[in-house]
């Protein structure tokens, strides 16, 4: 009935079977391991919330037949995605959570700033200084709290973002450290130039 969630440990899922799951209005949660086409047509018109955290490939042409889904999807098995899938899954109302993303090419970030809400990113180990700029641009709050190892110019490129409270990264993580003490060196640099300014 309306309102509830359905959990379902299958690791495959048919068409016959999606079809058959219409009947159920409420939150659907089901753990399997791939996504065929058709069963995303399927799944693609349901409304509530969706999660397929069992899921660790998403073709395009999956990824496509999901766009019309009305209400958040969670895939936070998925470790990458294609450039076709990301613009596929911006779509999506309600949003798409892959915080189980360990990399993403420039391409990508560049798709996923443009989901509504939060950006959580939080799997993600390593990224490119293309990637970083993206992320720069991003509208929304982004969480980077597994990244560990950012160069001194991607810091750099994130600095202001991390400046105004939309980035987040681990407290604990070598990021934050970096993160602080670029922030610390402006803030001094500023404070000198002002002394300079008024000498």
């Amino acid at each position: 009935s309306k309102g509830k969630q359905l959990t379902l440990g299958l690791a495959c899922l048919t068409a016959k079977q999606a079809h058959v799951l219409d009947a159920f209005k409420g939150d659907l949660n089901i753990r399997i391991r791939r996504l065929p086409p058709a069963v995303a047509s399927i799944l693609g018109r349901r409304s509530g919330n969706l999660s397929m955290n069992g899921l660790k490939h998403l073709s395009a042409k999956a990824a496509r037949r999901l766009m019309k889904h009305r209400g958040p999807i969670e895939m936070r098995g998925l470790k990458r995605i294609s450039l076709d899938a990301a613009r596929a899954l911006v779509r999506v109302k309600g949003g798409v959570e892959l915080s189980g993303l360990e990399s993403i090419s420039a391409g990508v970030a560049t798709e996923l700033i443009k989901m509504p809400g939060c950006l959580d990113l939080s799997g993600l180990k390593e990224m490119s200084d293309g990637a970083a700029k993206a992320l720069s641009a991003c509208r929304n709050h982004v969480l980077l709290y597994r990244l560990r190892d950012l160069s001194s110019r991607q810091v750099a490129i994130l600095l202001p973002k991390y400046v105004s409270r939309t980035l987040h990264v681990a407290e604990l993580g070598l990021v934050y450290e970096y993160m602080e003490e670029a922030w610390r060196e402006v803030r001094v640099s500023g404070r000198l130039s002002s002394r300079r300014d008024t000498a």
